[in-house]
């Protein structure tokens, strides 16, 4: 939800970062000799985003997004469930043998 909440700003900082690294390539000298090509600021983005595409510009492309920020989400829990019934089972083995005993006959039941 947090990934989805934000990612108009995320959208945003990224086209900035983008149209930078853009203009050190394509930067040319002005009629002053001096290298000519002032970055927009967010503000400055938010508003060309906005002129040129509307309230859809700031959500393009948040489908990847959303998988992205799911899948992660999945495998992260995925691997602390595993990790954590692995440090279960080695600090107190014991009670882990107790435990999914108690499972398995719960399950047969």
């Amino acid at each position: 939800i947090a990934s989805t909440i934000c990612y108009p700003l995320t959208r945003i900082k990224q086209m900035c970062q983008a149209q930078t690294k853009r203009s050190k390539l394509r930067r040319t000298a002005g009629p002053t000799g001096h290298m000519e090509g002032k970055a927009l600021s967010m503000w400055e983005m938010s508003l060309k985003v906005w002129t040129e595409d509307g309230w859809r510009g700031f959500i393009y492309g948040i489908e990847g997004q959303v998988f992205n920020a799911s899948l992660k989400a999945a495998l992260n829990r995925s691997a602390k469930e595993r990790i954590q019934v692995m440090l279960f089972f080695l600090l107190f083995p014991e009670r882990f043998r107790k435990m999914r005993a108690l499972a398995l006959a719960q399950a047969q039941t």
